[in-house]
């Protein structure tokens, strides 16, 4: 009920006029019930104002905001008591200005009103190791404390004895903050909080207690010299250990150049974090990877050497735990395991890590290479000749999650297809790659023998679509009941204004492009039907391409009939090819009309004449400026 009529107070609350405070005089006043009271008093820079709400007869609530007056949703510092006791705020002024004070009555109540500005207590109290002091903390301020401690020495800050929410920052050589430490809070409520720092010098440690509510606490800083013990690690043999709550345990394992370094944390019976740095111990702030998963969830980091190194990994006790680190050196040379055809692996891989397996692949044989059985998000990565990297692949994952993930394409000439499993998260898995002869076959992307044509056409540019025309009664035509046009919108020589249409195809087998290409007689094209002229049986302009997936990104392949005739830039973005005569040139203009030419293209082979290294992953889709075809499809031989 109390939360319902605080929100009703912050759609319709009764205002009154704002009352000034003198700096520690209290005000004695009375407020009705779904009233709210305010009051304000001006404060330097770098001062603190204290306000305390008492002599409460009935249940009222104190609000206070910097700058303007607070509402029951928009406020600095508020009430955390219910009744009649004494309510205290504190704020800090980082520039001068008015600090608001709300006393609501949530009940018609008398109360006392005093605000205090002030100086900010800077005061930091010297701490003796493993002496407890007692002290107490306004709502949103924060007491501090320091303890000067030696070289390789460990300060454990405990906060104890709680009455309300309070939480601890620690920082070594400066005031910590809620933005700026090295150790903080855990827990909330009451919960007795720890926080332990490492010195690589000598230094002083500052420990912040923050009232998150008005509490007392107990401060304890206590100092220990750290064992320099270091426990080395074997390669794939797991350790047990035990770590306490707020203490690190330290592992280290030696290896080489090129080296990947997967180290795993599990068997876990509390929480506790891995932490992991080349060269030096890590501490929480000062790491190269660390844990992700909280609780007794399996943990793992994966780092790559880039030198000869030493590499630290340090356990730290969220909780008391018990725990099973183990330390996995692979080699840079290592190309995977190698695969059998139509036969499943499984394995597991760690978080930021990725393992490989690899299987040869014959010349006209199609892979098909399928990632099940997640426990947990894992990514797959194909590369044709070489490991995969997350940057650089022929084919990646694209489901996320434990979902399958597949790829699949067929390879021209021999080679070898490597396989990465990048572990996102920490998962199980299962691989399989199943090699198969690629079968000679068609991918029939348009015809109009059915006399119609697909719906799957895109209109990339321009406001036509691609028209069924009955077959012209010429011997050249193609055999069938049709052919499809294509309609232009735009004056000659302005391709950039030309109709283009679109259709996606994502083959990843067939690689050879295959077009009819002819005119229509009788035709009136859009070109001249939009400009009042009837002139039938011209075809203007063709131009027709592929975008095609190579293992080094997308390319596009275009042929068109103004690159003999008009000196017009390349269109469809950049790299266009036109590597011979275009067959297109021959249907062009009127007096061609009669005339059908086959067109058709090795993809993969007109790609290695450009980049040799290169291949065809698949054919992503078709595009086409304009005229008539039929008959368009992919093939393979």
């Amino acid at each position: 009920m109390k939360k319902l009529v605080i929100l009703l107070l912050s759609i319709n609350m009764l205002f009154g006029e704002v009352v000034d405070l003198v700096s520690g005089v209290g005000v004695s006043d009375t407020v009705v019930k779904d009233e709210m009271k305010i009051y304000k008093i001006a404060g330097e820079a770098g001062q603190s104002v204290n306000s305390v709400m008492s002599g409460l007869t009935d249940d009222g609530d104190l609000y206070v905001k910097i700058g303007s007056e607070p509402t029951a949703q928009s406020f600095d510092c508020r009430s955390i008591h219910t009744g009649t006791r004494s309510e205290e705020c504190s704020v800090s002024l980082v520039n001068g200005g008015d600090v608001y004070i709300g006393v609501y009555g949530y009940k018609a109540t008398d109360f006392n009103i005093k605000a205090t500005a002030g100086a900010v207590n800077n005061d930091v109290v010297s701490l003796s190791s493993g002496v407890s002091v007692n002290g107490e903390v306004a709502q949103g301020e924060t007491k501090y404390y320091k303890l000067s401690a030696s070289n390789g020495e460990t300060v454990e800050s405990v906060l104890s004895n709680l009455h309300a929410d309070a939480d601890i920052y620690v920082k070594i050589g400066s005031k910590a903050t809620s933005a700026s430490y090295d150790c903080k809070s855990t827990h909330g409520g009451t919960t007795e909080d720890k926080c332990s720092v490492l010195l690589a010098g000598d230094g002083e440690v500052f420990i912040g207690v923050f009232g998150y509510r008005a509490t007392t606490y107990s401060i304890t800083g206590t100092k220990d010299v750290v064992a320099d013990e270091v426990i080395e690690l074997t390669s794939e043999v797991g350790v047990n250990g035990t770590v306490e709550q707020g203490d690190t345990k330290y592992y280290k394992i030696s290896g080489q150049n090129g080296e990947t370094v997967e180290t795993l944390m599990d068997e876990l019976t509390a929480d506790a974090d891995i932490y992991v740095k080349v060269g030096s111990k890590p501490t929480g702030v000062s790491f190269d990877c660390r844990s992700t998963h909280g609780g007794t969830t399996s943990d793992g980091c994966s780092v790559e050497l880039e030198a000869d190194a030493e590499v630290f990994i340090g356990v730290f006790g969220y909780r008391t735990a018990n725990y099973q680190i183990t330390a996995t050196l692979k080699s840079a040379n290592d190309d995977g395991i190698l695969l059998t055809s139509d036969e499943a692996e499984s394995g597991s891989v760690l978080r930021d890590a990725m393992d490989y397996y690899r299987i040869p692949v014959g010349e006209k044989q199609t892979v098909s290479i399928v990632l099940n059985e997640l426990t947990a998000d894992a990514d797959l990565f194909v590369q044709i000749g070489s490991k995969p990297t997350s940057e650089s692949y022929a084919c990646k994952s694209t489901q996320g999650g434990i979902s399958v993930e597949e790829c699949t394409f067929a390879l021209k000439d021999a080679g070898e297809i490597f396989i990465g499993i990048f572990g996102f998260r920490a998962s199980d898995y299962q691989i399989k790659a199943t090699v198969t002869n690629t079968v000679v076959g068609t991918n029939m992307i348009e015809n109009a023998e059915g006399g119609a044509i697909s719906q799957n056409w895109e209109t990339v540019k321009g406001d036509y679509v691609p028209v069924y025309y009955p077959r012209p009664n010429v011997p050249s035509a193609p055999v069938g009941t049709g052919v499809i046009t294509f309609p232009l919108d735009s004056s000659a020589g302005q391709i950039e204004y030309y109709t283009s249409y679109a259709i996606t195809i994502n083959d990843s087998i067939h690689k050879i492009l295959e077009v009819d290409l002819g005119g229509v007689p009788s035709r009136n094209d859009a070109y001249f039907v939009n400009r009042g002229q009837n002139r039938p049986g011209v075809i203007i302009h063709y131009g027709m391409g592929v975008e095609v997936e190579t293992m080094d990104g997308k390319r596009r392949m275009n042929w068109d009939s103004f690159y003999n005739h008009h000196d017009v830039g390349a269109h469809f973005g950049t790299g266009n090819w036109l590597d011979f005569p275009s067959p297109v040139e021959m249907t062009r203009r009127a007096e061609k009309i009669v005339d059908w030419n086959h067109f058709k293209v090795d993809l993969e082979q007109q790609l290695k004449l450009l980049e040799p290294n290169n291949r065809i992953i698949k054919v992503n889709y078709f595009f086409t400026l304009g005229g008539a075809m039929d008959n368009i499809k992919l093939t393979s031989e």
